[in-house]
C-alpha cells in the first residue's frame, strides 16, 4: 500500500477512495436461496423466506459481490488484469 501511494505521489496523480459500507448487500444471487423466518416477524405456518439479494453471513456473498463489481467496472471500460 505504501509503495502504491508513493508511486501516486511521485507522479503527481490523484487518488480517489470510496468506502462502501453495505457493498455485499448490492449483489444479486444466481441461485435461489431460502432462510427461516426472522425472529419477531414470524407468520403462522410452515413458511420460509426467499432471498432476492445477498446478505451478510452467506458463503457465496463475497463471490457474488466480486462478480458484480467486475461486471460494472468492465461496463465502464476497465480491463481485467487476468
Amino acid at each position: 500500500m505504501r509503495l502504491l501511494l508513493a508511486l501516486i505521489a511521485s507522479r503527481g496523480l490523484r487518488l480517489r477512495y470510496t468506502d462502501i459500507t453495505a457493498a455485499y448487500l448490492h449483489s444479486d444471487l444466481n441461485v435461489p436461496m431460502y432462510i427461516e423466518q426472522p425472529h419477531g416477524m414470524e407468520v403462522p405456518g410452515d413458511y420460509v423466506c426467499r432471498l432476492k439479494k445477498a446478505i451478510y453471513g452467506l458463503k457465496i456473498t463475497p463471490r457474488r459481490w466480486a462478480a458484480k463489481l467486475k461486471s460494472v467496472l468492465e461496463a465502464r471500460g476497465f480491463k481485467p488484469l487476468y
